[in-house]
């Protein structure tokens, strides 16, 4: 039986054009693909964990499996919209399915346990806002442990399994509000498909935005926002009001849910207020009402609850506005790029070449779309804000050359590149797909996505975080269930939560996460340099005492202090077979042998130390 036909307008660029084509054309045959790619990148994690070196070929060939059939159909004229749209959503659940993969059996991303041990928080204790000692700005958002706790309320998932439903509906959510807002800007379901994949190439899309983490959640919800904010100037009475209560549920949820993502949606709220005003010479006010709401939300939420926030981010965006201004005095020398400064590792040729060619692509057809948005779009207040947005890109990459600076220039690509990615669809289609149509011209574009998808992500993420890392323990380094997990249980079964625990800072997120402790981590309050003293001295004993510590826990393994990597592996490997690399025996050990101290528990890399005795004495 034949196939039905349908018909569809599509934007060719030039002009409208009728296209027919086959009700599913070649969506199963490109879902056969992806299922296949998704494959090789699990073999790519398999061997990961077995540290085969052909582990990481394996992980980039699937990547690029997944996005060349995708991108070469895409951009494609012939393609109807409904095509376009699953298309999108095909490819970017396969991109979850890839970070669901990296961690399959549980949260290992440091952030992912913060937000784990507010969840817990939230079902034990029934309230809101409860202590989380290792992250404590994480507790004063509470969206994601409401959304969490109550599917785990109302069902028999574990945490871990609502966690992973949450996020993945919140990623289907956020491709369809892509899709929908850049469709509704362009009138073009080719230039809204192409502007949603390349949305996709931003360093944090892969893993950043699709951890278990508030922003993973408060992100969709802005870009919800965005479109009703669109949809409702073309809508009057009634649908109008009905626009305004939903666009009112997405901003009062961003608020409530992660602090960053509430400050640049009322910022672009603003924004797009002000375009309008000035366009219209006052006669039209744009989303006014719910720009006023979101500043008012915002602003009350950070006095009255999250103040906190305060203190979190300013050290982060001063430093960097310090840091670039420190480079530009010469002051500070500018950092060097592909180079780590705690490891020395310096990345090899090919992903500099990559990184390089991906941000000189973005930077080449900036203005070409810009132009372009000029020319058909500059009426569309929302489109010329975002055109600012993408612009932005390019003093924001100056952060990238100070040490202080880089992280907050790659933590804000998933903001950028909602800009970025239109503008770019745009160039792309009218400087290129419509004036060199075929085969050809799609099968480079999709070179042109790779190019951006890999310099992305090698920009973004160092190599030990792109794929999992082996499980060492003593008598099999591959295959058994982390000794932090079982001694942070432990704690909590056998002492009790809420102690005072002072711990490296990895396994102060699992004794946060699993154990219901209070961990004191860090460099703030001396824990660091007491760990890596080679003995316990007056200084170390202060430090207990100060803190009101209980309870120690030390890793004889060199544990990591490092934020980004997940804390399930060990972060530092000085040879191919991944040996374990043990810290000094009387830096490890110091706590042995002391008088009063008790050795509560030895799991064979772990101890756990009774360190109350120290609290009756006084402060020397």
């Amino acid at each position: 039986m034949k196939r039905e036909t349908i018909v569809a307008a599509q934007y060719t660029g030039r002009s409208s054009k009728v296209a027919k084509c086959e009700r599913w054309s070649w969506l199963p045959e490109i879902a056969f693909l992806e299922s296949l790619s998704l494959l090789v990148i699990a073999q790519a994690c398999v061997g990961a964990r077995a540290a085969r070196p052909s582990a990481e070929l394996h992980f980039w060939i699937g990547l690029v499996m997944l996005i060349v059939p995708v991108a070469v159909r895409l951009a494609s004229a012939e393609v109807v919209r409904n095509e376009r749209i699953a298309l999108v959503v095909l490819l970017g659940m396969a991109f979850y399915l890839v970070k669901v993969m990296h961690s399959p059996v549980a949260f290992t991303f440091p952030d992912e346990l913060s937000h784990l041990r507010n969840v817990r928080e939230v079902l034990e204790t029934h309230h809101l806002f409860g202590e989380n000692p290792v992250q404590p700005v994480t507790a004063l958002y509470p969206g994601l442990p409401i959304v969490t706790g109550t599917l785990v309320s109302l069902s028999d998932f574990s945490t871990f399994s609502a966690g992973i439903l949450v996020i993945g509906a919140a990623r289907l959510v956020l491709f369809l509000a892509l899709y929908l807002l850049f469709e509704r800007l362009s009138d073009s379901a080719r230039v809204a498909g192409l502007a949603t994949l390349l949305y996709m190439t931003n360093p944090n899309f892969l893993y950043w935005t699709a951890e278990y983490a508030y922003e993973s959640l408060a992100l969709p919800l802005a870009i919800v926002v965005l479109f009703v904010v669109v949809r409702r100037e073309t809508t009057r009475g009634y649908d109008r009001v009905a626009w305004t209560i939903i666009a009112l549920l997405g901003l009062l949820g961003v608020v409530t849910t992660h602090h960053m993502t509430s400050y640049v949606l009322t910022g672009l709220l603003w924004l797009i207020t002000v375009f309008s005003i000035g366009r219209s010479r006052g006669k039209q006010r744009g989303p006014w009402d719910l720009a006023f709401i979101a500043l008012s939300a915002t602003v009350a939420w950070l006095i009255f609850v999250a103040h906190f926030t305060i203190n979190y981010l300013s050290p982060v965006l001063g430093g960097a506005v310090r840091a670039i201004l420190d480079v530009a005095a010469r002051e500070e020398a500018s950092r060097q790029l592909f180079k780590s400064a705690s490891t020395g590792y310096v990345a090899p040729l090919w992903e500099r070449l990559t990184a390089i060619s991906s941000v000189g692509l973005v930077a080449l057809g900036l203005p070409f779309g810009t132009f372009e948005i000029w020319r058909r779009h500059r009426n569309s207040v929302v489109a010329l804000v975002l055109t600012a947005v993408a612009l932005t890109y390019f003093p924001v990459q100056l952060l990238r050359l100070t040490s202080a600076g880089w992280e907050v220039a790659n933590r804000s690509s998933e903001f950028l590149f909602v800009g970025i990615s239109f503008v770019l669809a745009l160039a792309t289609v009218k400087f290129w797909l419509s004036r060199w149509p075929g085969a050809i011209s799609n099968l480079l574009h999709a070179g042109f996505v790779v190019t951006l998808f890999c310099g992305g992500l090698v920009a973004g993420w160092p190599p030990k975080a792109r794929l999992p890392r082996p499980y060492i323990v003593a008598a099999n380094r591959h295959l058994v269930e982390p000794q932090g997990v079982a001694v942070a249980k432990w704690t909590l079964d056998s002492l009790g939560p809420g102690h005072r625990v002072a711990a490296d800072r990895s396994s102060a997120k699992l004794l946060g996460a699993y154990g219901g402790q209070h961990p004191f981590t860090g460099s703030k309050h001396g824990i660091e340099a007491m760990f890596f003293s080679d003995n316990v001295g007056p200084s170390q004993r202060n430090i207990i005492r100060k803190t009101g510590v209980q309870y120690i826990v030390s890793d004889r393994r060199l544990t990591s202090w490092d934020h980004m990597i997940g804390l399930y592996f060990f972060n530092r490997e000085n040879s191919p077979s991944w040996e374990l690399e043990f810290i000094e025996t009387n830096i490890s050990a110091k706590f042995d042998g002391q008088k009063d101290v008790s050795r509560i528990l030895d799991s064979g890399h772990i101890a756990v130390y009774d360190v109350g005795t120290y609290h009756e004495s006084p402060i020397e």
